[in-house]
């Protein structure tokens, strides 16, 4: 089911949507989520990260797939998605296993296969419980 709700502000926004991610951990310890990047979602994941802290949430056996990557960059550019996530959620959370973490591979040689690839993926662990859009 989809909810869409306008929120006054971005710190309301993103304090509320870090509370329904911490209300589907405590609901499925092993919940799969889809994260997206940018701008507007950096207050979301500071939020989010004080949250999990504060509340002790053990994350080993959550896993998380990001909707993109950047084409034509190595994961560890310092501008891809993957650094992006791995500086801005990843390491403030030590009980993350980093090989739950999923994102595109934006140096796939053939993007179409990457695509079915990366679905296949999220399919075969059982689909996205809760997906978090900017």
């Amino acid at each position: 089911m989809v909810r869409i709700f306008n929120l006054k502000s971005k710190e309301d926004a993103s304090f509320y949507a870090a509370v329904e991610v911490i209300k589907q951990l405590e609901h499925k310890k092993d919940s799969v989520l889809g994260f997206a990047t940018g701008g507007t979602m950096l207050h979301l994941y500071e939020k989010l990260n004080d949250l999990l802290k504060l509340n002790n949430v053990d994350l080993s056996k959550v896993k998380t797939f990001n909707l993109d990557e950047c084409i034509h960059l190595s994961a560890n550019h310092d501008q891809s998605y993957k650094t992006y996530m791995y500086n801005n959620f990843l390491k403030f959370n030590a009980t993350f296993n980093e090989n739950n973490f999923f994102i595109p591979n934006g140096n796939a040689v053939d993007l179409n296969n990457e695509v079915r690839r990366y679905e296949a993926l999220i399919e075969n662990n059982g689909s996205i419980n809760l997906q978090i859009l900017e």
